[in-house]
C-alpha cells in the first residue's frame, strides 16, 4: 500500500459525497469520498491526512500528450524493477517517498522501463483513500 503525507486544501461536497484536494510535496492530488466533513472529522482545510492507494492502482506513463480525465499525476524517478513472468512491480522515487506500482510485464516492456528513468505516474481519484494523521 502507498503512502503519502498532505495537507488538505479544499473540501466539495454534494449529498454523501466528497472530492477533497490534498497537497502533497508541491502537487494536489484529489479523493472521492463517500463521506462528509459531517460524517468524517478530519475532513478539514489544513488537516494533515495520508493519502492512500494500492500499488495496483497506479498506471505509469511516458510521454504523456493530451486531455485525461485522471486528476492524479506526478513524475517519479524508477529506483527499482522487480520483473515477473506476468507481473512487474516498479517502484519509483516521488520526491523522497517511495511508490510502487505493479504492472503487468508485457507493459513494463513496452514502457521500455530501466532504473533512473523519469515517469509519470497516475491514479484515478476515487482509489485515493484518506486516513487521519
Amino acid at each position: 500500500m502507498n503512502r503519502l503525507k498532505g495537507t488538505i486544501l479544499r473540501v466539495e461536497s454534494a449529498g454523501n459525497v466528497s472530492l477533497v484536494e490534498v497537497a502533497v510535496a508541491g502537487d494536489i492530488f484529489s479523493s472521492m469520498l463517500l463521506e462528509t466533513p459531517q460524517s468524517c472529522d478530519y475532513l478539514r482545510e489544513g488537516r494533515e491526512v495520508f493519502l492512500l492507494f494500492k500499488d495496483t492502482e497506479v498506471s505509469l506513463a511516458r510521454e504523456l500528450s493530451g486531455r485525461l480525465s485522471i486528476r492524479n499525476r506526478a513524475t517519479g524517478r524508477v529506483v527499482k524493477i522487480n520483473r515477473g513472468a506476468v507481473l512487474s512491480r516498479i517502484e519509483l522515487d516521488y520526491q523522497g517517498n517511495r511508490i510502487a506500482s505493479l504492472i503487468t510485464s508485457r507493459s513494463a516492456q513496452g514502457l521500455d522501463l530501466h532504473e533512473g528513468d523519469e515517469v509519470i505516474w497516475l491514479i484515478k481519484s476515487n482509489e485515493v483513500s484518506l486516513a487521519a494523521v
